[in-house]
């Protein structure tokens, strides 16, 4: 596939957005009603050192 390709944006538009750096609560209602569905940041959750990811993905697996 070449970037004249016309398949391209339906290609890009079947991924999903994930919006980056969401901090507090009043920033997910502008978003929402933006109908953005995935984000991250620290509002969703802290990062995770190594160990503590293997916790969550062995909590989240049982």
């Amino acid at each position: 596939m070449n970037i004249g390709d016309r398949r391209l944006p339906r290609l890009l538009n079947s991924f999903p957005e994930i919006v980056e750096g969401v901090e507090s609560p009043d920033e997910v209602t502008p978003l929402s009603d933006l109908k953005c569905q995935l984000a991250q940041g620290y509002h969703r959750g802290m990062p995770l050192d190594a160990v503590e990811t293997e916790g969550l993905l062995r909590a989240l697996a049982s």
